[in-house]
């Protein structure tokens, strides 16, 4: 039976940006000869694609599996959620956009070539009941390695993407709301990786995905049994997450110390700094707000 969707904070749980930050990551080591386009729109009606990727230099080595021996001149990429139902209709609406992109594209007739577009539908879970219809339908079914499943005697290339399959490709593969204790290590030492040697659009995507495995962690998972080696996206983002409240409270704590101080020099009383600073970070907490201005002006007691 088919996963139904969680409904639960879902629109602001932004699985479709996070994937497209995770497809650029994956694909980072290929960033000079790709061109990345999210939701691009096919003709003049409202009809977006996913993410379309774009190679525009022909003959280049491309260095992930999702790409390598497989992509083209112009890939079309089709994203589903977790829980998201994918079927014999979703895999037609691919084919769809690529005819539809392979007919609208261009200056000239024929200037995008139907040989050089590839179809690719990615998922964090197996579909089952699609891999049997296209079989039903004599299309053969192989994997050209760990999660990635190619499919064939269809118009274009068609490849399938398994997320929670993959090994490599952690970016893709974090795209869920349950991780492994592994991979949540692995995801947090990319992450720091990313933030230090990346370039600021690697750093942004690194910041979108991270966004959404926090976001992710508020759907009611934390009754997951940790000794079964699963951990909510909490626990993932966890420590790096928390690196980043930390240095913002010592942020908040310096203006809150600044302001204070300037009360006090100009001899202030403790209630008027005080009502200043509550106005000015209503925020930071009646606990922390005391405790900065206990240490400028002195405990009274």
């Amino acid at each position: 039976m088919e996963q139904q969707p969680d409904t639960k904070d879902e629109e602001s749980i932004r699985w479709h940006n996070a994937f497209c930050a995770a497809t650029e990551l994956e694909l980072a080591d290929n960033a000079d000869v790709l061109n990345f386009h999210r939701e691009y729109i096919l003709g003049k009606e409202p009809l977006k694609i996913d993410m379309l990727v774009i190679q525009v230099r022909k003959g280049a080595v491309l260095k992930s599996e999702i790409a390598r021996d497989f992509f083209k001149g112009h890939n079309i990429i089709e994203y589903k959620s977790p829980g998201d139902e994918v079927n014999i209709d979703t895999a037609y609406k691919v084919l769809a956009y690529a005819a539809l992109y392979k007919a609208e594209t261009g200056n000239y007739v024929d200037e995008v070539k139907d040989n050089d577009i590839t179809m690719t539908i990615m998922r964090e879970a197996k579909p089952l009941k699609l891999f049997k219809v296209f079989r039903q339908k004599g299309c053969e079914i192989t994997s050209r390695c760990k999660g990635i499943y190619e499919v064939g005697h269809t118009v274009f290339p068609l490849q399938i993407i398994v997320t929670k399959e993959l090994d490599d490709q952690i970016w893709l593969r974090s795209l869920t709301r349950t991780l492994t204790i592994q991979d949540a290590r692995r995801l947090s030492h990319q992450y720091k990786s990313v933030r230090e040697y990346g370039t600021k659009a690697e750093q942004q995507n690194a910041e979108t995905v991270m966004d959404l495995v926090s976001r992710a962690s508020n759907i009611e998972f934390a009754e997951e049994v940790k000794e079964d080696g699963i951990m909510t996206i909490m626990d993932v983002a966890g420590p790096v997450i928390e690196e980043e409240r930390e240095k913002a409270r010592q942020w908040l704590i310096l203006g809150i110390r600044n302001m204070a101080e300037t009360y006090f020099q100009f001899r202030q009383p403790r209630e008027t700094a005080q009502k200043a600073i509550i106005e000015k970070y209503p925020d930071a907490g009646e606990s922390l707000i005391n405790s900065v201005i206990v240490a400028v002006y002195g405990d009274e007691r």
